[in-house]
């Protein structure tokens, strides 16, 4: 609060001082808007929302960092994991409007994570914890075995090996496939069965 200093000049009259101290205050961010948990390859809904406050604690709608740029990352999660967007990985800055920061992102790495709001000159907030499920499964990629011939009755030296992974590349672990002859006719024998 005020200080007031009563002061004696030398011609005896008198005046009063009076000083008003203001502390800094910084702003900070808060998110509105929790990560919720959600597929791999798929975006959180509803979209994640981050806002500027001001040094009372009130979101600064048209101050100074109403308009803020404000950055999402993951603060603890899988390796590798990112925030991504529609654009790529690294489209996780927004500007605020009006204080409002929304981010409509996604992760692709199965796990759990925690995400971190930050912009300069203001105090950093982290989210909630959230998981990434593993999606459907939607890509086979060949390990082994792409391109096998033989005789009939003859065994390939190469056993065909496929990888099933969801949108996000996370492996899909005992998928149901169905193995064809893509030309020349024949067909396929497990020789452990």
């Amino acid at each position: 609060g005020p200080t007031t200093v009563p002061a004696t000049l030398p011609n005896h009259a008198s005046t009063t001082f009076t000083e008003h101290a203001t502390v800094p205050v910084t702003g900070a961010l808060h998110f509105v808007v929790q990560p919720s948990n959600v597929q791999s390859a798929t975006y959180i809904s509803p979209p994640i929302q981050v806002e500027v406050l001001d040094g009372a604690g009130h979101r600064d709608t048209a101050g100074t960092s109403a308009s803020a740029i404000v950055a999402l990352n993951v603060l603890h999660g899988p390796t590798g994991g990112h925030v991504r967007d529609s654009v790529g990985f690294a489209a996780d800055t927004v500007q605020a409007v009006h204080g409002l920061a929304t981010f409509h992102v996604g992760d692709d790495i199965a796990g759990t994570y925690k995400l971190i709001a930050n912009s300069s000159g203001l105090t950093s907030d982290s989210s909630a914890s959230y998981t990434v499920s593993v999606g459907p499964a939607s890509e086979v990629h060949i390990v082994a075995g792409a391109v096998l011939s033989g005789q009939p009755g003859d065994t390939t030296n190469v056993r065909p090996k496929v990888l099933v992974t969801d949108g996000g590349g996370n492996q899909i672990h005992g998928a149901s496939l169905t193995w064809t002859i893509d030309s020349g006719g024949g067909g396929l024998v497990d020789p452990s069965a």
